[in-house]
């Protein structure tokens, strides 16, 4: 199975381990499936989509907002116009840093949001947000050349998959995961470890 990822990046992700994830989950019957923890989504890019119903659930609002976006048609088509005139560059890279801080105004647009995430992610060194990158090794340079196919191919999986931004004890009580039909894929951020790539964790 050719490796699928996002568009961005993120700690801990499971791009490489997923075919032995996914090896496991074969074996058990499900009809339904779930990330607990979605972050970049890798297990569900590289799986068959289940047959009744999937979600995806990050109590991080970045992510929540980026997979919804990608849900709607009409806001990704104008995400994918906003990147097509963002460049690499610096100022936009501290411009939206100092957004997703909480200080510089917040837009309320979700297309918006979601190139700020992008931009935040991909333009920085190591993808923890932090130091703008002018190295091609160390950041998202690769996948920003691609961006559009990218997007264009994480949307065509997660097409209908339910989003939640919920804190994963919530999702564990909904009705339609508590089902002995549902595989719930849960990998928990490292807490306490990485606060420099997880918003939930940072600190103010």
């Amino acid at each position: 199975m050719k490796l699928k990822s996002a568009p961005f990046g993120r700690a801990g992700s499971k791009v490489r381990l997923s075919p032995w994830i996914l090896s496991i989950a074969t074996h058990v019957v499900h009809k339904k499936w779930g990330e607990l923890f979605a972050g970049s989504c890798a297990a569900t890019l590289n799986k068959p989509a289940a047959k009744k119903w999937e979600f995806l659930n990050d109590k991080d609002e970045w992510i929540a907002n980026f997979l919804s976006v990608l849900r709607n048609r009409k806001q990704m088509a104008e995400l994918l116009r906003l990147l097509k005139y963002s460049a690499w560059e610096k100022a936009d890279f501290e411009q939206c840093t100092e957004i997703i801080k909480g200080h510089l105004p917040r837009p309320e647009d979700p297309a918006e949001l979601a190139r700020i995430f992008l931009v935040n992610n991909c333009m920085s060194f190591d993808k923890s947000g932090r130091t703008f990158s002018v190295s091609e090794v160390q950041s998202g340079v690769g996948k920003w050349k691609r961006i559009a196919e990218y997007i264009e191919k994480m949307a065509k999986r997660i097409k209908d998959c339910t989003i939640f931004n919920l804190d994963y004890a919530e999702v564990l009580q909904l009705k339609q995961v508590d089902d002995p039909l549902m595989l719930v894929f849960a990998d928990p951020p490292y807490c306490d470890e990485e606060k420099a790539y997880y918003a939930v964790n940072k600190a103010e």
